[in-house]
């Protein structure tokens, strides 16, 4: 927090001050439930800086500075907030250590996936939106702290999330919201060309998410029921049709992934939703997992 202040006269009948302050403050407690834009429940949580300035000037007017019969006072304050939603950071695990991802142009970004050569992150800019891009990362080097601005993908006046990437880089999985609800889309990468739908009925689907060689897609019905469909790819996607696996207990959410597949498509991991007592979540890392499982 800080302030500074100047004051003066005009002549003996006019006397002015004008002030600025400001606030810096950092993201404490400002998470709320909330929904998305399918309808899901989920919690908003602020990760950044945030900084208010206040600018309040007052003149005064008396007639040889006498206020007793007659006197004049103008004021006037100005409040601007300006947020800073945080940076995309790359960690090597075991490392300890982060590194911000430059963003030239500073919007928000809403981190979605990988490219499969590991040179690029696939990025939405907005909370909301259908704006897709590919943001490069640097190899080694993080000289370049200007920052690189993302490469357009696509833009849709709908919303688009959950952006997974086949293994073999040529295809992509997504939620689209083009429809009214959330459906799961297939396309060619990264032209988003050859856009065709996967999920079927009238209930929506979120999550997309590939098996490790590729020949699976799995997603969450809105119905909490877990699909899977098979896929043989090449110069053209062919899918067979869409099959129930089993019913789940979990947030069919279109922003946050709540299950994950083992390579060979066989195990399933679901996060559950437990009661909302306020407790923080933590992220836990667990290394060479397998041996613990033998």
């Amino acid at each position: 927090m800080g302030s500074r202040w100047a004051s003066g006269d005009v002549g003996d009948s006019t006397s002015w001050r004008i002030g600025v302050s400001w606030l810096d403050l950092k993201s404490t407690d400002r998470a709320y439930e909330d929904t998305d834009q399918f309808g899901n429940p989920v919690t908003n949580a602020f990760s950044g800086t945030s900084r208010t300035w206040i600018v309040d000037a007052t003149m005064k007017w008396a007639p040889h500075g006498d206020p007793t019969h007659h006197q004049l006072k103008l004021q006037s304050e100005y409040m601007h907030r300006t947020e800073n939603q945080g940076a995309v950071y790359e960690t090597l695990i075991g490392s300890g250590k982060h590194t911000a991802i430059p963003n030239g142009d500073g919007q928000n970004l809403v981190l979605q996936t990988w490219t499969t050569d590991g040179k690029h992150l696939v990025v939405r800019r907005g909370s909301a939106s259908g704006d897709i891009s590919l943001l490069p990362v640097a190899q080694g080097d993080t000289s370049n702290t200007g920052g690189i601005t993302p490469q357009q993908l696509l833009k849709e006046p709908y919303a688009i999330n959950q952006v997974r990437i086949s293994p073999d880089g040529k295809w992509v999985a997504y939620t689209s919201l083009e429809s009214g609800q959330p459906e799961i889309i297939v396309a060619a990468f990264p032209g988003f060309t050859d856009r065709r739908q996967i999920s079927t009925g009238d209930i929506g689907a979120v999550q997309p998410l590939w098996r490790a060689d590729g020949k699976e897609l799995f997603f969450l019905g809105r119905n909490a029921k877990l699909m899977a469909v098979d896929v043989m790819a090449g110069a053209t996607l062919a899918t067979g049709p869409v099959r129930e696996l089993f019913q789940v207990v979990a947030n069919p959410s279109a922003v946050m992934q709540v299950y994950a597949v083992t390579r060979d498509g066989k195990r399933f991991i679901v996060r559950e939703p437990t009661r909302n007592d306020g407790a923080v979540e933590q992220l836990y890392v667990v290394t060479n997992w397998t041996s613990l499982v033998r």
